[in-house]
């Protein structure tokens, strides 16, 4: 028990930054605060998905713009788009396995069902990681290389921080469930982005040892 305070209790800050931003929340932001932590539900993964996707996959057309002839891998994009897909995967696994594993109360089962606005049944899984923390950190880390902006980096940040600050806000989560989930979601991301190197490298090798041509085919 006293290790498990350390840990996710932070010795009392997780649930005195919860009860503070219950103070400081306000009524009339409940619909935007709900909107925001939409933004980091894995539901929306398809979706995150075929828009990545989009810009991964350029459709290759004839002179006369009607006729599709085939379809290209557009250079960066590219590896955004599997690195999202393996890493909201992975993350996903984690957090169900998290979820299990330890089983942690959500907010309302401990302060009631009246705590925050959050659209969820109280039979709901486990507090810890939040999931919407971690799927919010798988994006905005696949996304990340991509954008090499200050004024692009920072609105990926917005949008993290936004969709953790709303689950802690809406009465969902505690904040240590946040930063675990951003912790895992990150970690996925990495975790991701070097399986895909190795699967590259590997690929590579095999072609330049002349087992395969770069079209697939084996030579004979």
């Amino acid at each position: 028990m006293a290790t498990l305070n350390i840990w996710y209790g932070w010795d009392g800050l997780n649930v005195w930054l919860f009860e503070l931003a219950q103070q400081a929340r306000s009524p009339a932001l409940d619909p935007a605060l709900v909107l925001v932590s939409v933004f980091g539900s894995f539901w929306l993964a398809p979706y995150y998905g075929r828009v990545i996707g989009a810009q991964a996959l350029r459709i290759v057309r004839c002179p006369d713009r009607h006729t599709i002839v085939g379809c290209q891998l557009v250079r960066g994009w590219e590896a955004v788009f599997f690195r999202y897909l393996l890493a909201t995967a992975v993350a996903a696994a984690l957090v169900w396995v998290l979820k299990t594993a330890f089983d942690l109360p959500r907010p309302w089962e401990l302060y009631g069902p009246g705590i925050g606005q959050a659209p969820l049944p109280v039979n709901s899984e486990g507090s810890f990681p939040s999931g919407h923390a971690a799927f919010a950190a798988v994006l905005v880390g696949s996304l990340w290389p991509r954008f090499n902006g200050r004024a692009a980096r920072a609105m990926l940040v917005l949008l993290l921080v936004c969709v953790g600050l709303s689950r802690v806000l809406i009465g969902a989560h505690f904040p240590a469930d946040v930063v675990a989930g951003y912790s895992v979601g990150l970690a996925s991301v990495w975790i991701s982005d070097r399986l895909l190197k190795r699967a590259e490298r590997a690929w590579t090798e095999r072609v330049t040892n002349g087992h395969e041509e770069p079209n697939g085919s084996a030579k004979g």
